[in-house]
């Protein structure tokens, strides 16, 4: 198994739609090895394949290379999830999204501006 993958016995215990027509899919593992729980820790929120079966994997079944985010761009799927908050959770008029999201692109880049000047 490449050390970028990992395999580990789960039961998928449920799944739900998200506004932006994906789903979220969450799975439950046994009792992992101190080794195989770092290793999941190291891919958190990161993107890639997810395979399901009722038996192991060989290595042939798994795809090769990156994964690649089909359809909408990342930056794309980010605008779109703000949309969905500032109509939803602000309430605000659809018409004055673009300022309300050049505002808020604005203050997120200086969030990590400033990071760096602590760096």
């Amino acid at each position: 198994m490449n050390k970028n993958k990992i395999q580990l016995a789960a039961t998928l215990v449920g799944a739900s739609t998200l506004s932006d027509g994906g789903m979220s899919i969450r799975f439950h593992t046994q009792e992992l090895s101190d080794e195989s729980a770092v290793e999941v820790m190291k891919h958190r929120n990161g993107f890639g394949y997810v395979l399901f079966s009722p038996n192991k994997f060989q290595d042939g079944d798994i795809p090769e290379g990156e994964a690649e985010y089909e359809g909408k761009s990342p930056s794309k799927r980010f605008r779109d999830r703000l949309f969905v908050y500032y109509t939803e959770h602000l309430g605000k008029d659809k018409q004055h999204f673009n300022g309300w999201y050049k505002k808020e692109m604005d203050r997120v880049g200086q969030v990590y501006l400033n990071k760096m000047d602590k760096v």
